[in-house]
């Protein structure tokens, strides 16, 4: 739980609670004799008469029932579990608010046997809703995992929809007080829209040269969400196709992950939040490193006219069914999405830098300098096993969970051993230092696979753990910067 949703979670309680007294005497205000909301309900309550009980009591029994019924399946979805006891709060405050003014409660004898059958009837229209949802999730699925899309959408319709023809009503009346119903109404829509929002795309551009370790990153970033998240990560084919590699590499093996020959999109879903969980797409372009001066060339100057139309002729040509890219379109495309990332991954690739080969570190600098003002750039040290015993003072390479806190714990020492490696890093490359003014941060992240000599004693090849996979050192602060940008996309 962070700062962040604890202070969305204050927030949202005490408007949530002030907005449904305020909709409530609202609603109340409205309820008399000879509106159109009044003499609609009683007059469809005929509908009601079974020639038991009292209609005008059965139909506001039945609406409620089905209320309730959209609220329960609402909580019950994984995503939405503090948001609905929230609205039920809201509920039950609104309902006192109304019984003040002698409206639906007070008018409803629930022990009734007819008024109960119309509120369980409304129970199981709702639950109707989303029969198909219950039937494929009751044996199928987690309650960790359950989701229920109808009722988060009707709940956001339903209890809109009547503030606003309240409001309406109120205005129409007399019985409206501007100054408090009109923004009670309109904030009151906007929180509940901030309540239904269950999925964010964070588009991300992972840029480096030719293996630098792009494709294994985002193995290393997808296997880390991928053991901390319960949601599954609906993974995309070319993801697929790089995890099954992984997943049949035998001991004192190298990597199988092939270099990437072509373009193409590589995402996974992960979740966002305690309090307010929220399941964010992390969508990136996987590209050859060849192309990493291309990138450079495209982003050192705004896109012209040309390149505008270009991507609209793009965007109509995805919109068509069966019209496939041309390797040029997805260029450009790709060019596209670098330039709009929400977040820019940098990889210095350091085995590059150990053995004093190009790091492309110019076309990195100008890559960030075309994007700094649109989206948050990180600077990741690929392969940093191969320097953390020269630029960060470490004999040995940090094992995954506990080298992740100590390579940014200080432990009492005058800084950590991450900060140490960036401070020494840039101390040592003027490019680096360059890169580092040009995009306004003072970390790098070290990330890096466990490896180990192979038996011939020639090369460096993965350690796998007991379990036969990857064991990957450093991505949990990255992870955590990745979430808290995701995070913004939930609103209060």
């Amino acid at each position: 739980m962070n700062t962040r949703e604890q202070f969305l979670l204050g927030i949202r309680f005490v408007l949530i609670v002030a907005l449904g007294a305020v909709i409530g005497l609202m609603l109340g205000r409205t309820w008399v004799p000879g509106t159109i909301a009044h003499d609609a309900v009683y007059g469809t309550a005929v509908l009601f008469d079974v020639g038991y009980g009292t209609p005008e009591e059965i139909l506001p029994s039945f609406v409620l029932g089905s209320y309730l019924g959209l609220l329960a399946l609402f909580t019950a979805d994984w995503r939405k579990r503090v948001q609905g006891v929230l609205l039920i709060i809201g509920t039950a405050v609104g309902l006192y608010a109304l019984w003040t003014r002698g409206v639906l409660l007070a008018n409803i004898d629930l022990y009734h046997w007819t008024n109960v059958a119309a509120l369980l009837g409304g129970l199981g229209t709702a639950a109707l809703l989303e029969f198909g949802a219950i039937k494929r999730q009751a044996f199928s699925t987690s309650i960790d995992h359950i989701e229920f899309d109808i009722a988060v959408v009707s709940v956001f319709v339903s209890f809109s929809t009547l503030a606003v023809l309240g409001l309406l009503q109120a205005v129409s009346v007399g019985a409206a007080v501007p100054i408090v119903d009109v923004p009670a109404t309109i904030a009151f829509v906007y929180v509940l829209f901030g309540f239904i929002a269950y999925d964010a795309t964070t588009k991300t551009a992972i840029i480096g040269p030719r293996e630098s370790g792009k494709t294994t990153s985002i193995v290393g970033l997808y296997q880390r969400f991928s053991d901390r998240d319960k949601i599954p990560a609906e993974t995309s084919p070319a993801l697929d196709e790089h995890i099954e590699e992984v997943d049949t590499m035998a001991e004192d093996e190298d990597f199988k992950i092939r270099g990437t020959q072509e373009t193409h999109d590589i995402g996974f879903y992960f979740q966002v939040g305690d309090i307010f969980p929220m399941r964010a797409r992390f969508t990136t372009f996987d590209h050859p490193g060849e192309k990493i001066d291309d990138i450079a060339r495209e982003l050192r100057d705004p896109p012209g006219v040309k390149r505008r139309l270009q991507h609209i002729g793009i965007w109509f040509s995805e919109m068509l069914p069966g019209m496939a890219l041309s390797d040029h379109q997805r260029e450009i495309q790709f060019y596209n999405h670098v330039r709009t990332a929400d977040i820019l991954m940098l990889l210095i690739d350091m085995e590059r830098i150990v053995e004093n080969r190009p790091a492309y570190l110019s076309d990195l600098k100008t890559i960030a300098n075309g994007t700094k003002d649109t989206c948050r750039i990180f600077v990741v040290a690929t392969k940093s096993d191969l320097a953390l015993k020269d630029y960060a003072g470490l004999q040995q390479q940090l094992k995954p969970g506990i080298g992740d806190e100590l390579l940014h714990d200080d432990d009492g020492m005058e800084k950590s051993p991450a900060d140490e490696f960036t401070d020494n890093l840039t101390a040592d490359r003027i490019q680096i230092n360059e890169l580092m003014k040009t995009v306004s941060t003072d970390v790098i992240y070290p990330v890096y696979f466990m490896t180990k000599q192979s038996e011939d004693g020639q090369s460096l090849v993965p350690d796998l753990d007991e379990n036969g996979r990857l064991q990957p050192v450093g991505y949990e602060e990255l992870i955590e910067r990745i979430e808290n940008e995701a995070m913004k996309n939930v609103r209060v």
